[in-house]
């Protein structure tokens, strides 16, 4: 068995809702996977999908309760709004000396590499992390802001445009710009 990593924190968990990843949406499940690898986060609403019925299925496999099985996006934010629960130990983790922010990103003891779904694990625990800290009114570190924002998105956005234009191009080189 492969141990995983407890915040060790007593604070409530985050409740979140999702928009899109529904049934045929490879990622979906991934970030799902993904938040709820630190135990921090618990998915309790959800737009799915364009299809309500899509929406509906995704769901009732995830266990939520059909009213909070939202039509539209904007349905779901209005309603979840005004709902009194709306959205809201280290076991083993390697064995050589880690930094302590490096032992923080680590989940898995040695032998086993850190992949995919732990690098979205990383940012949403992190994100949640700071999150937690600012809603107590904890002053926030540069390690509690260590998760992607805006800007490395668009980065993100422009650099996944640049490869499908060079794919279509013959898989050429191309300027990134700035």
């Amino acid at each position: 068995m492969i141990e995983g990593q407890a915040s060790g924190e007593r604070t409530p968990k985050l409740r979140y809702g999702m928009i899109g990843g529904g049934q045929g949406a490879f990622i979906g499940d991934v970030h799902r996977k993904a938040v709820a690898m630190d135990g921090k986060a618990e998915l309790v609403c959800g737009a799915f999908s364009q299809s309500h019925d899509n929406t509906l299925t995704t769901g009732d496999t995830l266990g939520l309760p059909r009213e909070r099985l939202y039509q539209t996006f904007e349905e779901m934010i209005k309603t979840e709004a005004g709902r009194p629960d709306r959205p809201s130990a280290t076991l083993s983790r390697g064995r050589d000396p880690m930094s302590a922010r490096a032992q923080s990103l680590s989940r898995l003891p040695s032998g086993h590499p850190e992949g995919y779904f732990e690098g979205f694990a990383n940012v949403y625990s992190t994100f949640i992390t700071a999150l937690a800290k600012k809603l107590r009114g904890e002053a926030l570190t540069a390690d509690d802001l260590d998760f992607p924002g805006v800007e490395e998105g668009v980065q993100g956005v422009k650099y996944t445009e640049k490869c499908v234009e060079s794919s279509a191009k013959g898989a050429i080189w191309l300027d990134m710009g700035t």
